[in-house]
């Protein structure tokens, strides 16, 4: 993340998630997540060491809450160290940066030691996921009766102009439904409810709830989906919104060319694909994945990546390590393999046996209590150690052996 508020909002609500997967036992390496953590001052900004300890430490999934102008270096960092290709996913949180942001981004900090295209190369299949923006649609618009895809063609052809500072979809989007939303409004309640403008002051509060009640009850197809509100307490008033998962998959040069395609959308009450159908999923070694052509919401299991249809293809491409591993298993980065004698496999990781506990076997889900007569003082052992004589194991606390009772004696090793 850099150190811009909404880059840090964004990190912060992405660790709460991860703790709140934790706290309902999902297995996730919470320490891992946060010890490769990094906040980047975009004027102090050390790229070539962030991205060599991602290298050290064995990363593969990679969370970006950057703006463009600490993204570009970053980008260029990761070429520079070979760090891209199938050993590397990157996922932009922050959706907006433009198609062609590489482009301006080197016209804006022309040292940076990277041609557009080598940053591309870096960045090239990295997924972002944000809301959606201008449908691609022959539906009309149900306040402005336009057509969606007219709305997107029209928005572009201004935004490519010579004179235009350049596209930025997200934005313009869900301005155009807003503002679609106020005039909306504001015609409920001047001629439907037959209010006047006149009632609208300082001291006067019922316009306010009023127009406030009205748009929290406002539905409407709009050029970034279905426009409604949640009522629930907690979430008053808030967006219903559609998000949109996409892919890097053009190198954009200039204004209007494309460089992000989508993949999906996705919403928390209907889950993928019910404004977006999916559509391929391309890979850093060439390989593809379909989900299917169905929607919603999927479960998943270890070795099966979810489907959405009969006429999914390409899940095995799905690299092992973004997979759960089954437990006794967990993954080297390339594929699930068993846990080593001396630990036990849950959740996709190993952990040593705890003291007092061994397992002699390879792929073991298990660590076992020492036999009677027998210890562990050690962490991750393959086996126990026999007491000597004159000494016996407690069943309370198998890390250690006893001196027998005044007026009892143990004369073998091991009893």
């Amino acid at each position: 993340s850099d150190t811009k508020s909404l880059s840090i909002g964004t990190v912060t609500e992405f660790k709460a998630a991860v703790r709140k997967s934790i706290a309902a036992n999902y297995s996730f390496d919470e320490s891992f997540v946060f010890a490769n953590s990094y906040m980047i001052d975009g004027k102090n900004f050390d790229e070539a060491a962030i991205v060599s300890r991602l290298k050290i430490n064995l990363v593969k999934v990679v969370l970006i809450a950057l703006y463009e102008d600490v993204g570009a270096p970053f980008y260029c960092e990761v070429y520079r160290q070979g760090l891209y290709g199938k050993g590397l996913q990157t996922i932009l949180a922050l959706s907006w940066w433009g198609d062609s942001w590489i482009a301006e981004q080197k016209l804006e900090q022309p040292d940076m030691l990277c041609t557009v295209e080598e940053i591309y190369q870096a960045a090239k299949y990295m997924f972002s996921m944000g809301q959606t923006a201008f449908l691609d649609s022959s539906e009309r618009h149900d306040i402005t009766g336009v057509i969606l895809k007219d709305i997107k063609s029209k928005y572009f052809e201004g935004c490519t102009a010579a004179d235009a500072e350049g596209c930025h979809t997200d934005f313009a989007s869900y301005d155009y439904d807003g503002l679609a939303l106020l005039a909306k409004a504001f015609h409920v309640w001047l001629y439907d409810q037959g209010h006047s403008l006149d009632e609208i002051d300082y001291n006067n509060t019922s316009p306010q709830i009023e127009l406030y009640e009205i748009v929290k009850n406002m539905s409407f197809l709009g050029c970034t989906g279905q426009v409604e509100f949640f009522s629930e307490t907690i979430l008053d008033c808030e967006r219903k919104g559609t998000f949109s998962v996409r892919q890097l998959l053009g190198l954009a040069l200039a204004k209007g060319d494309q460089g992000w395609y989508g993949v999906v959308s996705f919403t928390n009450n209907g889950g993928f694909a019910g404004i977006v159908p999916w559509e391929k999923i391309e890979w850093q070694d060439g390989s593809s994945t379909y989900m299917g052509s169905g929607k919603g919401w999927r479960d998943t299991a270890p070795f099966a990546p979810a489907s959405y249809g009969s006429d999914a293809y390409g899940l095995e491409n799905v690299p092992i390590d973004w997979i759960q591993c089954a437990d006794g298993e967990e993954s080297n980065g390339e594929t699930c393999v068993p846990c080593p004698p001396g630990t036990r496999g849950e959740g996709g990781s190993c952990k040593a046996c705890g003291s007092g506990k061994y397992n002699s076997l390879e792929g073991s889900r298990f660590c076992f209590d020492c036999p009677k007569g027998q210890y562990q003082n050690e962490t991750g052992a393959q086996e126990c150690r026999k007491c000597t004589a004159g000494f016996v194991t407690n069943q309370a606390d198998l890390s250690t052996c006893r001196a027998c009772p005044a007026g009892q004696f143990q004369p073998r090793d091991g009893e």
